[in-house]
């Protein structure tokens, strides 16, 4: 009965609340004011995108972010990734590593 009763709730669940179970944050940064321009990231990111939402993931694209829109893109996957069956991040760009402690870098970086 138990058996029954759960193939009737997932046949019956709408698909928007499983596919809202599956998040990614998508970053894309090429346009770099301060080094040199990237060439393929934006189409990587906007590639990535587009296939993780064929796969039913909530996908969230953000392109050549300043800092605050980096960090408020990635506290609103730390949001969206509460409760969810999978939760992905993706960042295409420039890194750095100091001190044992790595960097990414929005578009407005100024490493001097």
């Amino acid at each position: 009965m138990r058996r029954l009763i759960l193939a009737l709730v997932l046949i019956l669940m709408p698909a928007d609340a499983a596919l809202a179970q599956r998040v990614a944050l998508i970053v894309g940064v090429g346009a770099y004011r301060n080094v040199p321009p990237l060439t393929n990231t934006l189409n990587d990111a906007q590639d990535l995108a587009a296939a993780l939402q064929r796969l039913g993931f909530r996908t969230d694209l953000v392109q050549d972010p300043d800092r605050l829109q980096l960090e408020q893109a990635v506290r609103r996957l730390g949001q969206a990734a509460r409760g969810a069956e999978a939760a992905l991040f993706f960042f295409a760009g420039h890194a750095l590593e100091a001190g044992g402690r790595n960097w990414l870098l929005p578009a407005t970086a100024d490493i001097n």
